[in-house]
């Protein structure tokens, strides 16, 4: 099983960063998803989370990982990872995307539903306590 991180990333305005994977990656081309990645031997899932932000966002912002989640095991037709979600503020900074990714978006949580994304990826919001969805 993969040991991952999925960080949200959040701004002052309540919206979430998404970002569309390159056509080029092997793994969900063209999918929206949140920062994620592999966490490495001897490696927390903060020091994952920070090394993973400043590889696929540039050096040159600035963050606060607010809260780690709990690890939650998620299974999808590419493999089975066990994924430590982490919420992280957003604040202040150029973001400058990697070669992973094509795209970039600060959406409200609502929103999240109506893009192409990963699997998995509202679970990982969810287990943050942000709400995808609006009480009605």
């Amino acid at each position: 099983m993969e040991r991952i991180i999925s960080a949200a990333l959040v701004d002052g305005k309540g919206g979430v960063l998404l970002l569309k994977r390159s056509p080029a990656r092997k793994i969900h081309p063209g999918k929206w998803a949140l920062v994620s990645g592999h966490i490495e031997e001897g490696e927390s899932p903060k020091e994952c989370a920070e090394r993973e932000i400043r590889e696929e966002l540039g050096k040159d912002i600035s963050f606060r990982i607010e809260m780690e989640g709990e690890p939650f095991t998620d299974i999808d037709s590419e493999c089975e990872w066990l994924v430590t979600p982490l919420l992280c503020r957003f604040l202040r900074g150029k973001i400058r995307l990697d070669d992973e990714h094509a795209e970039m978006r600060w959406v409200m949580p609502q929103e999240i539903a109506n893009f192409d994304i990963v699997p998995g990826i509202i679970k990982d919001i969810e287990a943050l306590g942000i709400k995808t969805h609006l009480d009605i």
